[in-house]
């Protein structure tokens, strides 16, 4: 089981597609299956994300930002969520953007 509400992450690693970088920042909040969020720093100037948990360690969301050179980007996103050692957070994420390619990318981020 696992409860984002008040938590943030930070990029461990991530494919090239994509603008979030190590200083873009995401914070989380949940409230049962309801998952929504922020994030912003980096090459990310603004962003929202909004899903639902859809499997005891996974869920889907929407997202939504605004990057460096004011482009708007959009997509969803797959998350399988697991934890550290330490008993952090990780959360395995699968984009696919709603851009004319489709493009798609893997990021790990890790609860900071």
């Amino acid at each position: 089981m696992f409860n984002l509400h008040f938590k943030q992450f930070k990029l461990s690693s991530n494919s090239k597609l994509g603008d979030i970088d190590d200083q873009t920042v995401f914070k989380y909040y949940q409230d049962n299956n309801e998952i929504w969020g922020e994030y912003s720093g980096g090459h990310v100037q603004s962003g929202k994300i909004i899903g639902r948990k859809t499997t005891e360690n996974g869920i889907e969301f929407q997202y939504e930002h605004v990057n460096d050179v004011g482009q708007r980007k959009t997509g969803m996103c797959r998350t399988e969520i697991s934890f550290s050692r330490e008993g952090k957070l990780i959360l395995n994420e699968y984009r696919m953007r709603n851009d004319e390619k489709k493009s798609s990318g893997n990021s790990i981020l890790m609860e900071v």
